[in-house]
């Protein structure tokens, strides 16, 4: 039964990487254009651009807050964002953290030792306000400020 569950999952998520409107995916789409194709699940890389349409890993967003705020999520259709391998931080990448999560979705990376979320002792890495099915898996956080010592604030 978990094998058929996992080709489930598999299809779904092949199903995701399909652009609306029949359109295909290349660099020249513009922002506009680009915000009414979005799909739930997108790839964002350290040498991403936010003007790539982020459908698959060949043409990845570069910035997490920028995917969560186009992704499209539901509780029947979790929004997945795909980090891949890299350190994601205000020096490396320009990300600005605390990361802002919304609703029913999910942030993977590629593993502890190949995705970093590095706050740089400046701020918090997530912030979860009033959320529900928000999930991580696969990456590493590290250096959230001192004085706050926690790299993830949930508040309800």
């Amino acid at each position: 039964m978990a094998y058929k569950i996992c080709l489930i999952f598999i299809f779904i998520t092949y199903i995701n990487l399909i652009p609306l409107y029949g359109k295909s995916i290349n660099e020249s789409d513009t922002l506009s254009e680009k915000r009414q194709q979005i799909v739930s699940g997108l790839y964002i890389s350290p040498d991403g651009d936010d003007n790539n349409n982020g459908y698959s890993p060949e043409y990845p967003l570069k910035h997490i807050n920028y995917a969560i705020s186009i992704i499209q999520a539901s509780k029947e259709k979790p929004g997945i964002i795909y980090l891949g391998e890299g350190i994601y931080s205000p020096d490396t990448t320009e990300e600005k953290f605390p990361i802002n999560v919304i609703n029913n979705i999910i942030i993977k990376g590629q593993g502890v030792e190949k995705t970093i979320l590095d706050a740089q002792k400046d701020e918090r890495i997530f912030l979860i306000q009033n959320i529900s099915g928000f999930h991580i898996e696969g990456m590493m956080i590290k250096n959230a400020h001192r004085s706050i010592s926690v790299g993830i604030l949930q508040k309800h």
